[in-house]
């Protein structure tokens, strides 16, 4: 009868040590999930906000060389930390109708030519006072795995 008590006093402290382990576990695999589903979250709103810097100017017809230029100094300091030239998260600038030779990759342009370009434009309103900046449009966004990869100005 002694050796059965113990027995019984065994299986019940196996019993509740299982359920202690499968606790452990169960609670584990759940925190597990949940910071993924957080990680995950994080990860998009990270992404849209990144994006909003650059959409915002999307099918605006309003912008200005002042406007391109702050969108090429994003691009510069974001293409900046990435190395990898092939890297997808770079972004390209491309300009149509601006008087510059070659209105693409203006990210790879050195800041002499943006001044150049810009020297251009504020001459263009010297010349007559009733004259304004003139004005481009963002003709569209590409985007490359749900991130901007190539912005389009247009002049108007």
């Amino acid at each position: 009868m002694e050796s059965a008590s113990k027995a019984l006093l065994i299986a019940g402290s196996v019993l509740i040590g299982i359920l202690v382990v499968s606790l452990g576990v169960y609670l584990f695999v759940t925190f597990g999930q949940n910071a993924r589903e957080v990680e995950q979250r994080n990860a998009e709103q990270q992404l849209a906000q990144f994006n909003t810097t650059y959409t915002v100017y999307q099918g605006r017809n309003d912008l200005t060389i002042y406007d391109i230029i702050t969108v090429v100094n994003q691009v510069k300091e974001n293409n900046g930390k990435y190395v990898d030239i092939t890297d997808n998260r770079r972004i390209t600038v491309n300009v149509t109708g601006s008087g510059l030779t070659d209105g693409t990759n203006l990210q790879n342009k050195p800041n002499s030519v943006l001044d150049g370009w810009l020297k251009d434009d504020i001459a263009f309103i010297e010349s007559d006072p009733n004259q304004e900046l003139p004005h481009y449009t963002c003709s569209g966004i590409n985007m490359l795995n749900g991130r901007v990869s190539v912005i389009n100005f247009v002049k108007n």
